[in-house]
């Protein structure tokens, strides 16, 4: 292709043109110390610009309003300071004022220092932040409360006034004036528990408050830890507590358990299962419970065997956990270890061990605890000589008994789910209160001391004389 000197000299002013076009940019930036003046010079990074704007812009606005909730937060802490101060002067006063040493006109002194009080207290429920009525709601034109010869209403609404802090967060600044100084202290009598006791007629519906309880399916389970034997209690169909109590003590007699009883607890309002001391093991009995709860020091487990013609076996029991463990082991050592018919077994009392030689000939074997041993063989009630008898001394096994859920939640309703191992007093049953409940009944059966209740509201007076049937 022929390049012509127009082409070329067209080439280099196009050149030159941008050159200076760059230079008169560049001088742009430095002058301003922007890289961006104008939109074609960057149309993303100006749409980003904007957005920074509009972001820090918004951050500005959140930081006013941020300030603006801090003072409607200052002002309410401040007028609650000052509600708190009258009141304790208030109060203060009530106490002093009811001390006979003052007069009559004491009296009149203490009472217009209460009036003052009063209009100090309507003069901070009308108070103003920049010119609103701060405990007004939405009404932040008109006062929150106006005085009348009978007393104070309130004028406000129950408007929240927020403050947007965040993007996605906003803070409610004012305190309802109703709320806040005309909302009821205290109801008389709330959050106190009067204690109804129960008896022996006192309804399950009206246990735990009214709830009753969960009589689906109603099986509950108690087991005699020791004896190894369980009765099965059905108290589907019970409705009152002596039913339960009469239930519970039938079906344990029926199923052997003769060593266990339940009432009523003294303190009136839970059940109480007392059972009593019978000395008799089982091969369930756990060694944990024997020698009344202090158990047996496994720490070796080793016993020995021994007669004067030479033999000499350590028997180990460290693994033994029941009465029947120590048996199976004891039989089966000395077993192994070519003694025979010399066995262990529960005495014909029921209430310790039992070792018989059988054979014809008597072996005179002797148990003793090992030297700088512990003392398990004494602990278990056999040290002595098998002469061809040797009969332990008690295991005397503390009480242990179980009540568990067959299905429901009946026993955990009657408050005596649970293991235990002497007197157990079960969980509060909470009666409910009612109409027709004795006051003989409250305080869990201490009752209350009938009188005269006197009422005041201002100056009227009201008196109820609980002595009075009419």
């Amino acid at each position: 292709m022929r390049v012509t000197n127009s082409m070329i000299a067209g080439r280099v002013t196009y050149n030159a043109q941008n050159s200076l076009t760059r230079f008169l940019s560049m001088q742009t930036q430095m002058s301003t110390g922007k890289r961006i003046n104008k939109p074609s010079d960057d149309p993303l990074g100006i749409t980003r610009d904007l957005d920074y704007r509009n972001e820090l812009a918004n951050n500005k606005q959140y930081q006013g309003n941020i300030n603006q909730a801090n003072s409607w937060y200052f002002k309410n802490d401040e007028i609650i300071n000052s509600l708190n101060e009258i009141v304790s002067e208030a109060k203060a006063d009530a106490v002093s004022g009811a001390d006979d040493s003052f007069n009559a006109d004491g009296r009149k002194a203490f009472a217009a220092g209460i009036r003052a009080g009063i209009d100090k207290i309507l003069q901070l429920g009308n108070s103003q932040l920049e010119g609103r009525y701060t405990f007004s709601g939405f009404r932040t034109n008109e006062a929150a409360f106006q005085r009348y010869a009978n007393g104070v209403t309130f004028q406000g609404d129950n408007g929240v006034i927020n403050y947007q802090i965040d993007s996605s967060a906003e803070v409610g600044v004012n305190m309802n004036g109703a709320d806040l100084f005309l909302k009821q202290i205290l109801t008389l009598g709330e959050g106190f528990d009067l204690d109804t006791a129960i008896n022996g007629s006192t309804q399950l519906s009206d246990l735990h408050n009214g709830d009753g309880i969960n009589q689906i399916p109603g099986l509950i389970q108690i087991r005699d830890l020791n004896l190894g034997i369980n009765a099965t209690i059905d108290l589907n169909a019970e409705t009152t507590i002596d039913e339960v109590i009469t239930q519970i003590n039938n079906d344990l007699a029926i199923n052997g358990i003769n060593n266990l009883t339940v009432r009523i607890a003294d303190d009136n309002n839970s059940l109480l299962f007392e059972p009593t001391q019978n000395g008799l093991i089982t091969g369930t009995t756990p060694l944990n419970n024997i020698n009344n709860g202090a158990g047996v020091d496994l720490t070796s487990g080793l016993i020995n065997v021994t007669d004067n013609a030479g033999t000499d076996i350590n028997v180990d029991l460290s693994s033994a956990v029941t009465v029947d463990d120590v048996i199976t082991q004891f039989n089966s050592q000395l077993s192994s270890a070519g003694i025979f018919n010399v066995t262990m077994s529960i005495n014909a009392a029921g209430t310790g061990f039992e070792i018989n030689d059988t054979n014809g000939i008597p072996l005179n074997l002797s148990i003793k605890d090992l030297e700088n041993n512990v003392n398990l063989a004494e602990q278990l009630g056999i040290v002595g000589n098998i002469g061809p008898t040797l009969t332990g001394s008690d295991l005397a096994p503390r009480v242990d008994f179980a009540i568990e859920e067959l299905g429901g939640t009946t026993a955990e309703d009657l408050g005596i789910l649970g293991e235990f191992q002497g007197n157990f007093i079960g969980e509060n049953l909470d009666v409910q209160l009612l109409t027709t409940s004795n006051l003989s009944d409250l305080n869990n059966g201490l009752g209350i001391t009938t009188g005269e209740i006197v009422m005041w509201q201002g100056g009227t007076k009201a008196t109820l004389d609980l002595d009075d049937p009419s």
